[in-house]
């Protein structure tokens, strides 16, 4: 993907509310609707809840959706289902690309799911986990990748973390549920700080 041609909508949400004060690469905070020449910030963010804010979006006009809605153990269930992949497909141009943190750890009950509820709409999926692996007793960042089209290799640091795609990300998924806006026990699925 060519910087200068992507358009990137993060959706940053927490309770209901956007987080305040996206910040440029030159430390000044971006304002709602401001434009940049900069194609790295270049960089939409709908405010208010996301769920609302997806189907507000044109079909087919973003290349890259950055997910960040999660807080601790706060996980908005309504953004992890499969009428939201679905959604996510839809606002995504061919080839575009789905990243989601989530925190979750010891079985990873909680990205696993989200994982295989990704895979469902977007077909294909890969997961960023920490360089030591998911420790049993901790939640941890794990970054969630999906998209219509193969993904390409992404080049990570072995200190950074470890990249999962193709049969290791099948497995790492395993027999994981797909959510559902009518079956998303996430608060039971996600492993407690």
């Amino acid at each position: 993907m060519e910087a200068t041609s992507e358009r990137v909508c993060r959706v940053e949400v927490t309770g209901g509310r956007q987080r305040p004060g996206a910040r440029r690469r030159d430390g000044r905070q971006h304002r709602q609707g401001e434009t940049s020449a900069d194609p790295l910030e270049r960089v939409e963010q709908p405010g208010g809840d996301a769920r609302l804010a997806l189907g507000a979006l044109k079909t087919d006009s973003y290349d890259v959706v950055v997910g960040d809605a999660f807080a601790g153990e706060s996980v908005p269930w309504h953004l992890t289902t499969r009428e939201v992949a679905r959604e996510l497909d839809r606002i995504l141009r061919p080839g575009g690309i789905v990243m989601t943190n989530v925190i979750d750890g010891g079985e990873s009950k909680f990205a696993r799911a989200e994982l295989a509820t990704l895979r469902k709409e977007l077909r294909y999926v890969a997961v960023i986990l920490p360089a030591g692996g998911v420790p049993k007793d901790t939640p941890v960042n794990q970054v969630l990748i999906a998209s219509d089209a193969p993904l390409p290799r992404f080049p990570i640091d072995p200190a950074d973390g470890v990249v999962l795609d193709g049969a290791d990300v099948d497995r790492y998924i395993g027999d994981a549920q797909v959510l559902t806006d009518d079956y998303a026990p996430v608060d039971q699925l996600v492993l407690p700080l």
